[in-house]
């Protein structure tokens, strides 16, 4: 059995109610029924050590990898290409699939780097926490609608992921965190927070940044370092 996270124990607020009862009655007797667990990340496991008494000789850590897909592009041209098949202006592209809405303080950004594009890549359309809306809302209000692309539901993400030059997850909350996987794997820079199993993937000042839960003086930080 394959567990993807534990959110649910240590964040519930991100769910509603009635999955919250779900969860309780039954992920005991799954975790009971089934032979072995497999988790994504050091913390899902230790989670599941704590919160449901789950033996850890029946449960192991498996990380997420990013598909053949994500690389890096190393023709000019095949970069260029996917920029004018998005009509993307030639800025700097920093890239979110964080659907929180503390994204808002990318007008901050924008105030002191009015070259830098915002692609949010996803949507956050039917999450319990979506703030899909508010977050368009917010856009229109600052007028920066030219420096933010909301893509909505892709496919193609890894394309979105090499157009880009950094790419940032302020997350409060985070499983595994498979984006930053993908985007490290098309050679980006990650700015993340130390949450979930993101600690398992960047080692501060070697691979990426860590910043503080909402801090985004860090964040501002580390984005003019990059």
């Amino acid at each position: 059995m394959a567990l993807h996270g534990s959110s649910w124990y240590t964040n519930p607020e991100f769910y509603s109610k009635l999955d919250i009862l779900y969860v309780h009655a039954m992920m005991p007797v799954y975790c009971h029924e089934a032979n072995f667990l497999i988790s994504n990340s050091s913390l899902t496991t230790n989670d599941y050590i704590k919160y449901l008494h789950v033996n850890e000789t029946k449960i192991a850590t498996v990380p997420l990898a990013a598909g053949e897909e994500f690389v890096p592009i190393k023709d000019r041209q095949v970069l260029d290409d996917i920029k004018n098949k998005y009509k993307f202006p030639d800025n700097f592209i920093l890239t979110l699939t964080s659907y929180e809405e503390k994204r808002k303080n990318f007008y901050e950004i924008q105030k002191q780097h009015n070259n830098v594009l915002l692609l949010i890549v996803g949507s956050g359309e039917n999450l319990t926490y979506s703030c899909d809306s508010k977050l368009k809302e917010y856009v229109r209000e600052k007028n920066i609608e030219e420096s933010v692309i909301f893509t909505g539901k892709v496919y193609n993400v890894h394309e979105y992921l090499k157009s880009s030059d950094i790419f940032c997850l302020p997350t409060e909350n985070e499983a595994f965190g498979i984006s930053l996987i993908e985007a490290m794997a098309c050679g980006l820079a990650p700015i993340s927070t130390p949450v979930g199993g993101i600690k398992d993937i960047i080692t501060h000042g070697y691979n990426g940044y860590l910043i503080e839960k909402g801090n985004f003086e860090q964040l501002y930080y580390y984005l003019n370092l990059l």
